[in-house]
C-alpha cells in the first residue's frame, strides 16, 4: 500500500478527485485507489498495489478440544 498526500488548487472539490480514483489508479499502475480528506484542502490517496486476501493461506492450529484443521484433499 502506497500513500500520497497533495493539496488541492484553487477551484478544486474533493469530489473531483473521488470521481478520479479510478482513473488515478490505472496512471499509477496499482489495482486500486481511494481518496480521502486528510484536512482542509488537503486529500489523501492510498493506492493498493496487491491483494492480501487474493490466496488463501492454511494456518495449522490445534482447537482446545483436540480437533485438527481441516485442508482441502483432492479426492
Amino acid at each position: 500500500m502506497d500513500t500520497v498526500r497533495t493539496k488541492m488548487l484553487p477551484g478544486h472539490s474533493p469530489d473531483d478527485w473521488e470521481n478520479r480514483a479510478d482513473h488515478l489508479a490505472h496512471a499509477f499502475g496499482t489495482q486500486h485507489a481511494a481518496v480521502t480528506v486528510a484536512g482542509p484542502a488537503l486529500i489523501e490517496i492510498s493506492f493498493r498495489r496487491t491483494d492480501s486476501l487474493a490466496d488463501p493461506v492454511v494456518v495449522p492450529f490445534e482447537s482446545m478440544a483436540g480437533f485438527k484443521n481441516v485442508t482441502n484433499k483432492a479426492a
